[in-house]
C-alpha cells in the first residue's frame, strides 16, 4: 500500500540532524503522517532518547555527516 505521499508504507525516512531543531520537527511531522523514521545524528545528541520516546516507528543511527557535507 502507499501512503498519502505516494510512497510505500514500508518506506523509511532518514533525517540527518533529526535529534534537535528543524530536524526534530521534521521527524515528528513524518511520524504523525505514518512514516517509519530513522534519526541520524551525533552520538552525543538526544537521538537515542528520542527514538525510544517516539516508539517503534522510530530508530536512531549514530553518525557525523558534516565532514562529508562540508568537505576537508
Amino acid at each position: 500500500m502507499r501512503n498519502r505521499f505516494g510512497l510505500q508504507d514500508a518506506a523509511v525516512a532518514l533525517v540527518t540532524g533529526g535529534a534537535s531543531g528543524l530536524g526534530k520537527c521534521t521527524v515528528q511531522h513524518l511520524l504523525r503522517h505514518g512514516f517509519n523514521v530513522a534519526i541520524m545524528d551525533l552520538p552525543s545528541s538526544d537521538g537515542a532518547f528520542l527514538s525510544k520516546l517516539f516508539g517503534r516507528q522510530c530508530s536512531f543511527v549514530q553518525a557525523n555527516v558534516s565532514p562529508h557535507v562540508l568537505g576537508p
